[in-house]
């Protein structure tokens, strides 16, 4: 591993570590009838996990669904720089 893959593996780190820190949220009604789940939200930003915002009229939950994609993008971006910054070996020999 060189130094731009430690450093791409370092930021990464960092942004997943923001992004569970600061979670998308959303505010809404969920509520069931019978087998049907229904339910309305609205997105309404990124806050800290530790002090989420309030709304007094709906509920108020993370976007799990957008937190996923937030990780699934992080991963495969970074998966995909990490082999771009792979050291380029020649297969001359090296006198």
């Amino acid at each position: 591993m060189n130094k731009r893959q430690k450093g791409l593996l370092i930021a990464a780190c960092l942004m997943l570590a923001a992004a569970f820190l600061f979670p998308p949220w959303q505010s809404g009604i969920k509520g069931n009838i019978g087998d049907l789940e229904i339910g309305a939200a609205e997105f309404i930003g990124y806050h800290i996990i530790f002090s989420p915002p309030q709304d007094r009229m709906m509920s108020v939950f993370i976007y799990r669904e957008l937190l996923a994609l937030e990780i699934i993008l992080l991963a495969v971006i970074t998966t995909v720089l990490f082999f771009v910054f792979r050291s380029q070996r020649s297969n001359s020999p090296q006198p």
